[in-house]
């Protein structure tokens, strides 16, 4: 084939390409809709996990309690969530 007969041949776009072309506007109006529903409609996460808050650690469990009170005989913190690290030698 020759440049010239090339030239001449035009293929259109596939039939996707040309709907997604035509529909831009409207789906990026969609999910700027969209979006503006999610944020509005939708808690945002520090909503959450304030409403959803747990402790870590069961109230009645033995090592909180001797925790709570290592706080309390020593002035500590009260707190319910800590970290213990025990160091044991001969």
């Amino acid at each position: 084939m020759s440049t010239e007969q090339m030239s001449s041949e035009r293929t259109e776009p596939p039939v996707v390409a040309r709907t997604i072309r035509r529909l831009s506007v409207p789906i990026i109006l969609a999910w700027l809709a969209i979006t503006a529903l999610v944020s509005i409609g939708v808690p945002s996460l520090e909503q959450v996990g304030q409403a959803s808050s747990v402790s870590m650690n069961p109230h009645d469990a033995p090592s909180l309690i001797a925790a709570k009170r290592m706080g309390e005989v020593f002035k500590e913190s009260n707190s319910d969530s800590f970290a213990m690290i025990l160091l044991e030698g001969q």
